[in-house]
């Protein structure tokens, strides 16, 4: 409304001032004047317009538009305003002569345009910028300008390059799109903007000018043929410019743009400094956080949104006084000060901008004395104290809230109450009107202004202006915030409210709940009369369809009962034993039936009847599910199929026969593999305790053959698992560093004994090679191996059976040849069809399944190698196998040591001692000063112990075995040579000759649940975990195990369970571990089977197993994954970094920086270089002498094993401990992070 009231009282003043300028004016001014007529003026449109706020399209246009009504009042003309909704129509209107004047903006004095004549700017006004929310920070090219289409405002944007704009059709929109976003700011006019917050009650916002935003200039515009009415219009606006009576002088918000442009065009700085007591609630009070608050820091601040004036706060000493501080120029403002009239050269005051009223109150039935007690409603704040001492005096006594006033009025305790005159209001509304009596005679007036230094003069005309454009709702607003003292009488409103508002929810709830009831109860008769009606239409419809299909139908309802059909002979009672209706058809079981209905699947199928009255033998049906108004039924046609389906019944019939035989087989043979290998695991784990009990090397020799028999019978048994997953094609190659002379020698000794129960000679030659560890699946090379040798054995009677191996660095080449039965042209077609043989006499006399070579042709074609098999008839054959590998390592000087002699050997032997011993010598084994000389001989010559020998070594046929220990002499198998056995012997003295640092394994601690059916197997596995040191508890089946989880949580660390069991098998019993059981820690389980398959793997990791563990294995294999398990659990404890307790804390801090910077680096090159065995050796080597010198014991030990590994070129054991050596080092490195030193 402040506008309002300005504009008005503009045009009052302007209309009077305005009237002497026409008194000089021409006569032929007039006479043009008055032959113009009526003249058309083009306005924006003000559609939209609130009540109470600003105008469409802003202040600052609508008092330029006032201001040309003023103009064409004076020149006497009479004017038509045209509205128009876009800037870019008003100009195009000009121009086509629909309208005589315009108002036009520029950032500039415009003279004349072509075409176009401009007046005398009539008016001008800072471009501001406004933002709702802060954007202290922030860049102004990081802003979002909003400005109104087709103003000056968007063209200013655009002179500055500024392209991050949005465009809005009017001032209102504009306001709207910055009041909910943080990162908009509205460009306009500082008056229309300054107008806005006022009549908004906005004091939260600010208004801002830019720095190369300048002025907005109005003039009015015409085209040519008006040029003298312009020149008339410029004597009219140079006049009132002269005579200091523009109607802009008269806008409060105009006057404060002009003071604001005067201060920011002066030399005083923008930054104005004030004091006042901090202690002062609610004017000025310090929060919990220590930040200012209060009414006068949020009016600071309401000033500092409006012009550019930053507020600083300077304390004021206990001693020194604000106006003291004032005089001295310490600060220019006291901004909270009663106006006074004493005379002060230092101090000047601004208009008042808050003032009370206070009146005196006392009871209606006394007289108040003259002197009598008075009470005063005030803040009880320092400076109220003050207040109160000057307007009220000393004695009188101060009340925070109205009750407690009113109360000592009544009581007594005081005469008179000095109350300010908007709470005397609410106490009179609230009473009697005769209980209290106001005395109006006398007020008590409190008018608060700012003090300000007259150093700074300029900064009055600043804040009166101001204080000029506020109204007392945003006062109020501010005010409100810090209400001093509570007005409370009869029931607080809150409270009120609150009562209110449950009687209208109760109301509203139960009007809800009986309008639902009343909906639901008509909902149930028309329910009721739907379901009658859709019985008569499900009728009709059901009998029509049945009538217009021509096979036999028969419908179902959803409780399986026929409800309609078109069968005659059902309708006439005449199929009691028809097995249609008392099978029903569609639904062979009631599962089918429900899927019919639930999945919406539709049944096809064909069937053979009996006792059909229509003499029907085969039909074929179909089965549907159909709906009808939200009922389901079953829909079954039927045909006649009995020729037709005659044929295709046989076929279907012998397919089946064949897919169930073939469905037989492969359950068969699973069952099988999986029976035969679990006694073979307990055999092969009892095997391997028994050998850790032998200590005599021949009785070894023996259990190692043993095993070894046990390991190819497992192949055996592999064979027919495998050749089911040939078929299925199934069967995956798992690559490993495999030792090929080694694994050759081991197969060939297996054999050996076969062929010596037959008095068949078996020859071995293994070419002398540098290579040494290559990667390939070793299984299926010894698969492939063993098949051949069997087979070679097998079909011979007489003669021999020889294996020639050359290993080169690309492939393994070998050769079979046996002086067997051989095989015609005929059998070698056929010689790798499965279950195929030459003839019935064949296996009745040699046995087998005729799946060997089959399997062996499958598994050279997998691993990309090839197979020729060349035979004659009555005299032999030979099969020549190749296989690609990759190499891994060759022998580089391992046995270089040791100082051998040979006697009468063969060649072959003297070339692979030479290849063991050639190279450069180990640089981490050292020897002792003298080489340790060993004689390599055979029993053929005499015997030359000269005592100069430390170890003879003497091949010979007259072995027990393959390996014998007789007087301090080692007597290996001469017929045939076994390389192998030899290298092992020479390793083994080769180690005891180096000094090495000791290796001792700690047994494993834990306890260890083991869920098992086979008390074999039971016997087995816990004796295997019980020399490992752990604990064991064993149970029966899955329900034990879990059961046992569930009561001791804690007391479990690990868990193998076997897959098959009886009640639960270990893939539900780790889902119900994983799903169900909270357990506080992560439970590591073990699965363990006898089924090696994709199907097992994918199950267990559906079911959550963190490994599993394929039967057979041996104890090293399950120390291995146990020791890692274990550590994983408890990776923390098992590693201490105690080692930095011994150092100060400042030198703790250097350690802990430089350890974890050096254990960080090892750790990532150690993970990179796992394939280069010589830098792998390098690193290991720097992390033992970092360990060492630091004393991590925990992780020494782990490294003396990689580094044992590494030597022997043990790779699957190396790959186990890698992975543990790791888990250690990013263990320690955590732990050593986190260090605090330990309590002593």
């Amino acid at each position: 409304m402040l506008n309002i009231i300005f504009l008005v009282f503009s045009i009052f003043l302007f209309g009077n001032v305005m009237a002497s300028p026409s008194e000089s004016m021409s006569q032929s001014d007039r006479e043009y004047l008055e032959s113009l007529g009526k003249i058309k003026v083009a306005v924006l449109s003000d559609k939209g317009r609130l009540v109470n706020t600003t105008s469409f399209q802003g202040e600052f246009y609508n008092i330029n538009v006032a201001y040309l009504k003023k103009i064409s009042n004076e020149l006497g003309l009479k004017i038509e305003f045209y509205e128009f909704d876009h800037p870019a129509e008003i100009t195009s209107a000009l121009y086509t002569r629909e309208v005589d004047l315009i108002l036009d903006f520029n950032s500039y004095d415009v003279s004349n345009k072509v075409g176009l004549f401009y007046s005398a700017p009539i008016f001008k006004s800072s471009v501001a910028y406004w933002s709702n929310k802060s954007t202290v920070g922030k860049r102004l090219d990081e802003l979002k300008w909003v400005c109104v289409s087709g103003s000056i405002f968007c063209s200013i944007l655009e002179q500055q390059n500024i392209t991050n704009t949005i465009k809005v059709a009017n001032f209102k929109q504009g306001t709207e799109k910055v009041l909910d976003s943080e990162d908009e700011v509205f460009l306009d006019s500082y008056i229309s903007l300054a107008e806005y917050l006022n009549s908004s009650d906005n004091v939260s916002s600010s208004i801002a000018t830019p720095p190369w935003g300048g002025f907005v200039y109005a003039q009015i515009v015409s085209i040519e043929e008006n040029q003298r009415l312009i020149e008339l219009i410029d004597k009219i606006v140079k006049r009132s410019i002269e005579s200091d009576h523009l109607i802009n002088s008269f806008s409060p918000y105009h006057f404060s743009d002009m003071i604001n442009m005067a201060f920011r065009n002066s030399n005083y700085s923008n930054v104005v400094r004030y004091s006042f007591d901090d202690d002062s609630f609610p004017l000025l009070f310090r929060n919990e956080d220590g930040t200012l608050s209060g009414y006068l820091k949020d009016v600071l601040d309401l000033i500092s949104s409006r012009t550019t004036l930053e507020f600083e706060y300077v304390s004021s000493e206990s001693s020194q006084s604000a106006h003291a501080m004032l005089e001295s120029n310490e600060i220019d403002l006291i901004p909270y000060s009663l106006t006074t009239n004493e005379s002060n050269q230092s101090i000047e005051y601004t208009d008042s901008f808050m003032s009370f009223t206070y009146y005196a109150v006392s009871l209606a039935n006394s007289t108040a004395a003259e002197n009598g007690r008075k009470g005063v409603l005030l803040s009880e704040s320092k400076k109220h104290i003050d207040v109160k001492n000057q307007l009220f005096g000393v004695n009188t006594e101060v009340y925070r809230e109205s009750k407690k006033i009113l109360s000592a009025l009544e009581q007594g305790e005081i005469d008179v109450a000095y109350i300010r005159d908007d709470i005397i209001e609410i106490i009179i509304s609230s009473h009697a009107d005769d209980e209290y009596f106001v005395d109006r005679s006398m007020p008590i007036a409190l008018n608060i202004a700012m003090a300000v230094s007259t150093q700074r003069l300029s900064l009055i005309n600043v804040l009166n202006s101001i204080f000029r454009t506020w109204d007392q709702n945003e006062l109020n607003k501010i005010k409100n915030s810090y209400d001093p003292f509570n007005v409370v009488y009869g029931y607080e409103e809150k409270y009120l409210y609150q009562v209110a508002l449950g009687f209208v929810f109760v109301f509203l709830l139960s009007v809800v709940f009986f309008s639902l009831l009343q909906k639901n109860m008509k909902l149930k008769v028309i329910i009721k009369e739907k379901d009658a009606a859709s019985t008569r239409i499900e009728n009709e419809f059901l009998n029509s369809v049945i009538r217009q299909i021509p096979s036999i139908v028969f419908i179902y309802d959803d409780q399986a009962n026929i409800r309609y059909t078109n069968c005659s002979k059902y309708l006439c009672s005449e199929c009691d034993n028809c097995h249609i209706t008392n099978d029903g058809i569609g639904y062979k079981n009631r599962d089918t039936f429900n899927d019919i209905f639930k999945k919406n699947l539709t049944v096809k199928d064909s069937c053979r009847t009996h006792s059909c009255p229509l003499d029907m033998e085969m039909m074929e049906y179909v089965c549907k599910k159909i709906n009808l108004n939200d009922r389901e039924y079953i829909l079954t046609v039927i045909n006649d199929v009995t020729e037709k389906n005659q044929r295709e019944s046989d076929l279907e019939n012998a397919k089946q026969k064949a897919e169930s035989a073939i469905q037989a087989r492969d359950k068969f043979l699973a069952s099988m593999t999986h029976e035969l290998r679990t006694p073979i695991a307990g055999m092969v784990g009892l095997i391997e305790m028994l050998g850790a009990k032998i200590k005599d090397e021949e009785e070894t020799l023996l259990i190692n053959n043993i095993s070894s028999s046990a390991r190819q019978l497992n192949v055996l048994v592999n064979d027919i698992l495998d050749f089911s997953k040939l078929e299925a094609d199934q069967l995956k190659l798992s690559p490993f560093d495999c030792d090929v002379l080694r694994e050759t020698s081991e197969v060939l000794r297996v054999h050996k004994i076969a062929a010596n129960k037959k008095g068949i000679h078996l020859k071995y030659n293994f070419k002398a090679t540098k290579v040494r560890l290559v990667s390939i699946d070793g299984l299926r090379y010894s698969q492939i191996l063993n098949n051949l040798l069997s087979n070679a054995i097998k079909f011979t009677d007489l003669g021999s059976v020889a294996l020639e191996v050359e290993l080169t660095e690309e492939s393994i080449n070998f050769l079979v040849t046996d002086t067997g039965c051989g095989m015609s042209t005929q059998v070698l077609a056929t010689v790798f069809s499965p279950f195929v043989q030459a003839d019935s006499s064949i296996a009745r006399k040699y046995g087998g399944t005729g799946l060997g070579l089959s399997i062996v042709s499958e598994l050279v074609e997998l691993m990309k190698g090839k197979l020729i098999v060349e035979s004659i008839e009555n005299l032999g054959t030979k099969m020549s196998v190749s296989l690609p590998h990759q190499l891994v390592s060759t022998y580089k000087g391992q046995l270089s040591c040791l100082d051998i002699h040979f006697g009468d050997v063969s060649q072959n032997i003297k070339d692979w001692v030479g290849m063991w011993s050639a190279g450069p010598e180990d640089e981490e084994v050292k020897t002792q000063d003298a080489p340790h000389t060993i004689l390599i001989t055979s029993d053929h010559e005499t015997d030359q112990s000269d005592g100069s020998y430390e170890q003879r070594i003497v091949f010979t046929d007259d072995v027990e075995g393959f390996k014998q220990i007789v007087q301090e002499k080692i007597l290996l198998s001469n017929a045939p040579i076994f390389p192998d056995l030899l290298f092992e012997c020479l390793y083994q003295h080769r180690d005891k000759a180096m000094i090495c640092p000791p290796l001792e394994f700690e047994q494993l601690q834990g306890t260890v649940l083991v869920a098992e059916d086979n008390p074999i197997n039971q016997l087995v596995i816990r004796k295997q975990l019980e020399q490992l040191g752990l604990t064991v508890n064993m149970v029966d089946d899955g329900e034990a195990a879990y059961h046992a989880i569930m009561e001791h949580p804690d007391g479990i660390d690990l868990l193998i369970t076997d897959c098959h069991m009886p009640n639960m098998d270990g893939f539900e019993l780790s889902s119900k571990i994983r799903n169900e059981a909270n357990l506080d820690k992560h439970l590591t389980i073990i699965g363990c089977t006898a089924e090696d398959s994709s199907i097992v793997r994918s199950k267990s990791n559906e079911s959550g197993f963190d490994h599993i563990l394929f039967k057979p294995y041996g104890i090293e294999k399950l120390r291995n994954l146990l020791e890692a398990c274990l550590l994983n659990n408890e990776n923390k404890a098992a590693v201490t970094t105690h080692w930095l307790d011994k150092y100060s804390e400042e030198e703790v801090e250097q350690l802990r920086k430089i350890s974890v910077a050096c254990l960080t680096s090892d750790l990532q090159k150690l993970e990179e270089q796992q394939d280069d065995l010589p830098s792998l050796k390098k690193i290991v080597h720097k992390i033992k002498g970092g360990a060492l010198s630091l004393g991590i014991e925990d992780l020494a030990k782990i490294i003396y094993k990689v580094e044992r590994s590494i030597k022997s070129d043990r790779r699957a054991e190396l790959q186990s401990e890698l992975v543990l050596l790791a888990d250690i080092m990013r263990a320690n490195i955590e732990l050593i992070e986190n260090y605090h030193r330990s309590e002593k």
